[in-house]
């Protein structure tokens, strides 16, 4: 198939979903990509090209395709999982991989000598030494390191900010010896963690959605999920803390990256009492 009509899928579905934020129906597509063929003199649809919905699927590492029994198909980004789960504008914000997945894309190794692997059969992940046995359907995770882990945030800095003076601040602080912890830092001060979880999500989300495609592991829904079980924290019951427990909690913040605190979801009514000491 012609890289040209590869090239107008892509634009027009990214143009559907900034303008919905969620996944876009695929009489949608179609409708909006026979338009873009049009403007361009190109003839839509062209005899090669067979039924639109096997069209789109011929680029597992492009699209995501969820067939709805009874409805219309879903189409997404590969990079963009999480947008099959959003219903309006936003929603897919709250989205983040399933744990175990982030921790072995984004865990780089002190020795080199762990590495983590995917079960199949157990959908799992799980951390074997270089030298230790594994389960024989196992299949190696792409590898976190500390350069790729600076590459993505040099990234964000280039595509995402727009401050020439905080890129600057970005780039100095990504040569420090702890560029990672010091860019949380700066990027949370100035406002921009939920941006930074966005611009990471997508990286991590088109990192496995590729490994997938190149190791023929079916990709599960269930490797994303929603933080939106946190909206209802505020209304736990509150409790009394023993005093041994806050000092339990103080060392435990300390031994907490930024990047770790941010991922915390504290109930507005102690946000409030906080305030007002």
């Amino acid at each position: 198939m012609s890289q040209t009509w590869l090239d107008i899928l892509k634009s027009e579905l990214a143009k559907a979903i900034e303008s919905s934020g969620a996944a876009v129906p695929g009489a949608k597509l179609r409708q909006r990509v026979a338009h873009a063929a049009k403007a361009q003199g190109l003839e839509f649809p062209p005899p090669e090209m067979g039924k639109f919905s096997e069209f789109v699927e011929r680029f597992p590492a492009d699209f995501i395709v969820r067939r709805i029994p009874g409805s219309d198909l879903l189409i997404v980004p590969a990079n963009r999982p999480e947008l099959l789960g959003a219903k309006e504008t936003g929603q897919s914000r709250n989205a983040r991989l399933r744990q175990d997945l982030f921790e072995a894309l984004t865990t780089v190794s002190a020795n080199g000598r762990r590495i983590a692997y995917y079960v199949p059969e157990t959908d799992s992940v799980a951390w074997v030494e270089v030298d230790q046995p594994l389960p024989s359907t196992a299949i190696a995770l792409p590898k976190a390191s500390l350069e790729n882990e600076i590459a993505t945030r040099r990234r964000f800095a280039e595509e995402t900010v727009n401050s020439v003076d905080l890129r600057k601040n970005l780039d100095e602080v990504l040569e420090r010896e702890n560029a990672l912890r010091m860019f949380g830092e700066v990027v949370r001060s100035h406002g921009l963690i939920r941006e930074w979880h966005v611009f990471r999500m997508g990286i991590l989300t088109g990192e496995l959605r590729k490994w997938s495609v190149d190791n023929g592991v079916a990709w599960r829904e269930e490797w994303v999920e929603s933080n939106s079980v946190q909206a209802n924290a505020v209304a736990a019951k509150p409790t009394r803390v023993p005093p041994d427990s806050r000092r339990q909690l103080d060392l435990l913040a300390d031994g907490l990256t930024t990047e770790d605190l941010a991922r915390i979801t504290v109930p507005l009514d102690i946000v409030l009492r906080l305030l007002a000491r």
